[in-house]
């Protein structure tokens, strides 16, 4: 049983995103970012209804292509935002990890993701700042002998 133990909260503006080539974890924090969003963290039902039996039921099946989008302001670090760009146009692959701090230090912890970029749409609206809305999902990349799956990362 778990202990009633609380921890303390963690606000938005602590967590940190990385970008990172596929090959190693030369992880890059990539600057201006408003807000993350990891999504699609699901599992599949597989239902089974029988016979002899009112009730459906259900067993566990694939996990979904999980994703991840966030806001990046336009033009604070202009590099990222040209890397990310080039990403989407070529179908580059790369790790990104969302993070609960620096991804050095003992303690952090998130979710690594071998994805694509597949959206990186522009907003530029009359009263906010300009931004761009970027999605990644998980995609079928190797590291040349196997796949690289998504995981948890816990420094």
């Amino acid at each position: 049983m778990p202990e009633n133990v609380m921890e303390t909260p963690i606000p938005g503006f602590k967590m940190k995103l990385y970008r990172s080539p596929i090959s190693g974890d030369a992880w890059v924090e990539v600057g201006g970012v408003q807000s993350v969003s990891v999504d699609d963290v699901a599992r599949e039902e597989i239902e089974i209804a029988m016979r002899g039996s009112e009730w459906k039921r259900i067993m566990p099946g694939m996990m979904e292509a999980m994703s991840a989008t966030f806001k990046m302001v336009h033009n604070i670090v202009p590099g990222m935002e040209t890397l990310i760009r080039n990403d989407i146009l070529n179908g580059t692959a790369t790790k990104y990890a969302m993070v609960n701090g620096d991804i050095t230090a003992s303690g952090t912890e998130g979710w690594s993701i071998p994805v694509y970029v597949t959206q990186m749409n522009r907003s530029e609206e009359l009263s906010e700042i300009v931004a761009n809305d970027i999605k990644v999902k998980l995609g079928f990349i190797t590291d040349g002998t196997s796949l690289v799956e998504p995981e948890w990362l816990t420094i």
